[in-house]
């Protein structure tokens, strides 16, 4: 699956910017590529225009201005500093008939894509638990001012909320966040681990732990674990394995898994032709929003939110 000949534009370079290889990889072609919007939209063959910018908040203009342009934009992680900000930018994509999409990874990847399909194969049942850890190293260049880059939250807990929503296929009816700077080795606000706690439509519950504990030299950047307890079975995948693990009552059977088209390939093929993608780009936004308002001011408490047909809402 890839969008052939789609021209692209990149807007900035700050973290994890898609780059010249990626887009041509899956059929596209850069075209221009600048820290200023206004010279990239001087293309008028740029169809999709990438953005990814410190600090975060700074990508919302440079968005709202492609949008508002016409073109497709597809936008770092966290997309905004805030619920309001994401409702200015998924309200301008509406006007414009164009696509949103944030670069939220989690289910066009495995071993995730394979057990988001198994679990809707009915593999596991009825799902009632969705456990996700997320653990990476602490390091310097980590901002200590978490408006920078989203902070652990934006940054690691909300791929756990992905695994909820668009993995496990769960609906969140509410949510209470717990976060701590303890072990925090500098001297600023940076929260060093966080824990999650979700319930979801018809009952389940999901919990998610992040932080950025990780020893160093550990083998592996980060830890990625995504446990699915259900009706008929459970589910295991980690991030770098090749392979998800059932267990029913007859045994386990272990899944292997087979290369799939990324976000991407399917953003390009959206834009050129219109094809469906995995999970659609405004359903991509939930986890986001739903980490944002849990971040709010005096949130740190029990917050029901609901999601229905792409949109969250407290």
């Amino acid at each position: 699956m890839t969008g052939d000949g789609v021209g692209v534009g990149l807007v900035g370079s700050g973290g994890h910017q898609v780059t010249v290889a990626d887009v041509e990889a899956c059929g596209g072609r850069v075209l221009a590529a600048s820290d200023d919007v206004e010279t990239v939209l001087a293309d008028d063959a740029v169809r999709l225009v990438s953005v990814c910018q410190t600090p975060r908040s700074a990508q919302v203009a440079s968005a709202l201005r492609a949008l508002e342009a016409g073109r497709h934009v597809l936008i770092e992680r966290p997309c905004a500093a805030s619920a309001g900000e994401l409702e200015r930018l998924e309200q301008a994509a509406c006007r414009s008939g164009t696509i949103l999409c944030e670069r939220a990874t989690t289910p066009f990847e495995q071993p995730y894509r394979l057990a988001r399909e198994l679990v809707a194969d009915g593999v596991v049942g009825d799902v009632v638990q969705v456990l996700v850890s997320k653990s990476y190293p602490y390091a310097d260049w980590r901002p200590q001012d978490e408006s920078v880059q989203g902070g652990l939250v934006l940054q690691a807990a909300v791929y756990g909320l992905d695994c909820v929503l668009h993995v496990a296929g769960g609906e969140i009816e509410s949510l209470e966040l717990v976060d701590t700077t303890l072990g925090n080795p500098g001297t600023g606000a940076l929260r060093m681990a966080a824990n999650v706690v979700a319930t979801l439509r018809g009952g389940g519950v999901a919990g998610i732990a992040a932080n950025y504990l990780n020893p160093p030299g550990s083998g592996a950047w980060g830890r990625d674990d995504l446990v699915i307890f259900g009706t008929a079975g459970r589910l295991h995948a980690a991030g770098g394995v090749g392979s998800v693990e059932v267990v029913r009552a007859g045994g386990a059977t272990v899944h292997a898994c087979a290369p799939g088209p990324s976000l991407l390939a399917e953003l390009l093929a959206a834009v050129e032709t219109g094809a469906p993608m995995t999970v659609p780009p405004g359903d991509l936004l939930g986890a986001t929003r739903c980490a944002l308002l849990a971040l709010r001011p005096g949130s740190r408490s029990a917050r029901r939110v609901s999601w229905a047909k792409g949109r969250w809402w407290r």
